[in-house]
């Protein structure tokens, strides 16, 4: 599983120093006509800045991890004996699916940023208190816990992806077993699988057979502490 919390540290350092540079940006600003300040906020690319700042090479390393990721994977279920028939393509176009959502996610946060700064300078709100509410966007911020929750989702989905993909070929003939905590956070759907000890093909997981609100990607929903294991390998451990 990738290990988030560097991501989210980094992040969280990034939207620290543009936040900052849109503090300073503002200052700089106060001396122009508002006509003059909305005129060249309009013209700013707040995701090019966001990407000065680091933000694309927090994309670079999201793709290394989500690509070690895959090979990792491989390399766990060929030393178990599996042969693996899925070529990298299909593998790596998760990995691009997936950058394609963090990029969509960062753009709209810039798009956000633009708007509120937009809307403040046309309102007189002062600076001090605009860059404040940028803080605290009712939308979200690129390292709140909204933003830390969808990332930890994105790469528990990702790699029960990358297993399904993997499993392909074999979908209606290996078997699965549903894993994890059981305790007062723990879904009705989710213990109520775990309690009837069974296991499924992943076209039956699928199919609604361990349960009708649980599937083999998303598991038992958002945020969801459990996975699926191959059922020969829980066997053998």
């Amino acid at each position: 599983m990738i290990d988030t919390s560097l991501f989210e540290t980094e992040i969280s350092l990034i939207e620290t120093r543009f936040l900052g540079e849109v503090e300073a940006l503002l200052n700089r600003l106060s001396s122009l006509s508002k006509e003059e300040q909305l005129i060249l906020l309009r013209d700013i690319d707040f995701m090019t800045r966001l990407n000065t700042n680091g933000l694309d090479k927090i994309l670079n390393k999201m793709s290394t991890a989500m690509t070690k990721e895959i090979n990792d994977l491989r390399k766990f279920y060929t030393s178990k004996g599996i042969n693996i028939t899925a070529g990298f393509t299909p593998l790596s176009a998760l990995v691009q699916e997936d950058l394609n959502m963090f990029i969509g996610q960062y753009s709209a946060y810039s798009s956000m940023i633009k708007q509120n700064l937009i809307q403040g300078v046309a309102a007189n709100t002062p600076s001090a208190i605009l860059v404040k509410q940028l803080s605290s966007l009712p939308g979200g911020t690129l390292s709140g816990k909204e933003a830390k929750f969808l990332m930890e989702e994105t790469y528990a989905r990702f790699s029960s992806a990358v297993t399904a993909t993997i499993f392909e070929d074999e979908k209606d003939t290996a078997k699965w077993v549903y894993i994890g905590p059981n305790d007062g956070r723990t879904r009705d759907s989710c213990r109520a699988v775990m309690e009837q000890g069974g296991s499924w093909t992943m076209d039956e997981i699928n199919n609604g057979d361990a349960h009708s609100d649980i599937d083999f990607v998303s598991r038992g929903g958002f945020n969801c502490r459990h996975d699926w294991f191959l059922e020969k390998l829980a066997t053998n451990e």
